[in-house]
Parts: C-alpha cells; sequence; structure tokens
C-alpha cells in the first residue's frame, strides 16, 4: 500500500505540474473551471507547491463568472490534495468527485458528499483525518484506496445500492470499528481487503447475514464480526448556532448518520460529519434530522431544526444611488431607500408578471428556472430566479 501510494503521488505531481496556479475564474475562496456549457469544476488553489485552501468549507451550487450563472458539477482531481481544509460540505450540484481529490488533506476530519454522487473515486479520501463517513445512497462503485490510511476513521455508512469496492479501500484504518452495510448482497472486492481484522459488519438482516458468510471475498477468518437487525436510538437535543457567513449550523456527531429533509419532505442531505450547515434564507425555514444507520430510521429521534431569516440590516446593504437587487432561493429581493418605488418584473420576452410600488421584503411565487428583468424606478437589472 506505501507503495501505491508513492506512485498515486507522483502521479498527481506530474499532473499538477503545467497547471499550478492556472484556472478560469476565482469566487468566494475557490478556483474554478469552465467545463461545459454553465457547467465548472472546483480546481485547485496552487501557490507554488502549496495548496492554499484551508479551514472550512461550504461550497456553492452556483456561481456567477461573465454575467453567466454556472453549476458546481465537479471537483476536479488532486483539487484539495495535501490542503490544510478542516471540514467540507458538497452541494447536490456535484456528481463527480476527482481522483485524490482530498487525499493528504490530514486535517480534514468531516465530509458531507453529495446526494448526487454514483462513484468514489480512487484515493479520494486516502490520508485524511476523517471520523466518520456516509456514502450516499445513489453510489454504486467505491474506488481503490478510496479511504486508505484515514487513522481516525471509525465508522462507516454503505448504501444499498453498491456493486462493487475496490482493494484496500481501507487500508491501514487502525480505528475503524464498524461498517454499517446496507447492501443486501455482497459487492464484487476488486482486488482484496487488506489491513481489515475484527471489524463490526452491520447487516440489514439475517438472509443478508448468510449471503456474506457464504462469500469467499468477505467470509475471510477475523476480518468481520456479523451482525444483523441491530437496534440503535439516539435522540438529538443540541441547539444550533448561527453562523457570520449565512448559514445555520447544526452540531450531529455520536458515530451515526443523519437524513436531512427539507420543509416540503425533500431529504437534502445525508451525513455523518459532527454538523451540517444549512443555508439561511429571507425567511424562517424548517428542517429535519433524523439519525439513520441506512437500514433503519430513528423516527422517534428526529430533530426539527428551526433556521431563522437571514435578515439583511440597512446598514450590511451597500450605501449606492440605486437599489440593491438579488435574488435567493427562487425569490427576489430589494434593498435601498426605495420604499414606494413602482416596481415591474418582466421576463425577457417582455411579459409582465409583477407591477406595484415597492415594499420591504421579498417578491416570491414567480416561475423559477429563468431570468427576470427588475425595474424600480428609473433602474433596471437581470437577475435569475432558480
Amino acid at each position: 500500500m506505501k507503495l501505491v501510494k508513492h506512485i498515486l503521488t507522483c502521479l498527481i505531481c506530474i499532473a499538477l505540474a503545467p497547471t499550478a496556479m492556472a484556472f478560469d475564474f476565482y469566487s468566494g475562496g475557490i478556483c474554478y473551471d469552465v467545463i461545459g456549457e454553465r457547467e465548472v469544476a472546483v480546481v485547485g488553489a496552487w501557490q507554488g507547491v502549496e495548496n492554499c485552501y484551508e479551514g472550512s468549507i461550504i461550497l456553492p451550487e452556483h456561481v456567477y463568472f461573465d454575467d453567466e450563472r454556472m453549476t458546481v458539477t465537479t471537483i476536479a482531481d488532486s483539487a484539495f490534495w495535501q490542503s490544510a481544509v478542516t471540514e467540507v460540505q458538497i452541494p447536490n450540484s456535484v456528481t463527480y468527485i476527482g481522483v485524490g481529490a482530498f487525499a493528504e488533506a490530514t486535517e480534514l476530519s468531516n465530509v458531507t458528499l453529495p446526494m448526487g454522487l454514483v462513484t468514489v473515486s480512487p484515493y479520494a479520501f486516502a490520508g485524511t483525518a476523517i471520523e466518520n463517513i456516509a456514502i450516499p445512497e445513489g453510489v454504486r462503485h467505491i474506488g481503490t484506496g478510496a479511504f486508505a490510511e484515514c487513522a481516525h476513521l471509525r465508522t462507516v455508512f454503505v448504501p444499498s445500492g453498491v456493486q462493487s469496492i475496490g482493494a484496500s479501500v481501507f487500508d491501514d484504518c487502525f480505528s475503524l470499528m464498524e461498517i454499517y452495510c446496507a447492501a443486501a448482497n455482497p459487492p464484487i472486492v476488486r482486488g482484496e481487503l487488506t489491513n481489515i481484522e475484527d471489524i463490526d459488519l452491520v447487516l440489514p438482516n439475517a438472509r443478508a447475514e448468510q449471503a456474506y458468510r457464504s462469500s469467499e471475498q468477505w467470509n475471510t477468518e477475523r476480518r468481520f464480526n456479523y451482525w444483523s437487525d441491530e437496534y440503535f436510538g439516539y435522540a438529538l437535543h443540541t441547539e444550533g448556532t448561527l453562523e457570520e457567513d449565512g448559514f445555520f449550523c447544526q452540531p450531529l456527531g455520536n458515530h451515526l448518520a443523519y437524513r436531512v429533509y427539507d420543509r416540503y419532505g425533500y431529504q437534502v442531505a445525508l451525513t455523518a460529519a459532527d454538523r451540517i450547515y444549512l443555508p439561511m434564507v429571507g425567511f424562517e425555514d424548517e428542517y429535519v434530522v433524523v439519525p439513520t444507520n441506512l437500514m433503519d430510521d430513528d423516527e422517534d429521534g428526529q430533530l426539527i431544526c428551526h433556521v431563522p431569516a437571514d435578515i439583511i440590516e440597512p446598514s450590511d446593504v451597500p450605501q449606492t444611488t440605486h437599489p440593491i437587487i438579488t435574488s435567493y432561493d427562487g425569490s427576489i429581493y430589494i434593498f435601498g431607500d426605495n420604499h414606494g418605488t413602482w416596481t415591474e418584473i418582466y421576463d425577457v420576452y417582455g411579459l409582465l408578471y409583477y407591477q406595484r410600488p415597492t415594499i420591504k421584503g421579498h417578491i416570491d411565487y414567480l416561475p423559477g428556472g429563468r431570468y427576470y428583468i427588475v425595474k424600480v424606478g428609473d433602474y433596471a437589472k437581470k437577475v435569475f430566479v432558480r
């Protein structure tokens, strides 16, 4: 495994050398490359041989470049390699996380993966300080060495749809105690599960347990202790806190996974991180956090998380001669000294959607996924409402 890691490091260095400090644009502390029509990838922030990313990073779903709204769909190979990031929350717009994307980020302890992920790439989180990881339920393949040399990794949650696992995926994870595997059929191991000993493998039911016991790849002496129909229960009581950057931080922890649902009942996250960051918008919002092991949900232990409105105070609004017009989460917001000024909202084809004097607050119930021309008095601006 040490040899494999050495080869991986050499390959990453070769790949990085010609592109150091090369990126298309920079926004909110993150470097991006345009990779398709209105699609961007997060790339490394290199200064010489140092990757400058550090601390807690909440990646956005969308960024703006040349007045175009771009969707963040990719984290490039080795983007956070050897960086000083401590936690990363990846948005659901991301569908691909590259080879070695977070490898050897030795301070990285908390990760929330996107719901649309299909593959965990080889060595994606190798050599990090992750303690618990919940793999999203759309993932079908876990690459070679994806979590190798994660010395603090204790609990892993594997979804029901996983079909294959690469070799040495948990190599040298000396703190690993339990794997919750919702896959009823043993995934194919492409290589060998090495350096795994005396791990509690929790399975959906007795039939699944028998299937794993009958598998030559999974039933190796002293490798696993098999469990099924395990009871668990845990109630969340810790209050969340407000963050300065417009997020509400809800503590989690306790080596469990958690499903997070929005006010409409849609699952927006699955995480085993110590905390989840929920966006604050222009109105009070509500989320439901449910403990889970991917096979059973503990609805009795769920938490209703009330996220306060993110109110922009007058002192926070830049002093300009025109109103501040912006859009967030399906609504249009207008700020500034323009109370009573006549406001009109048109689509790009000239169809009038809204017409009345401006009042404090926001304008919602507009069809999403399109641009609008917002005219306040003599000032007009084009905004996109998702």
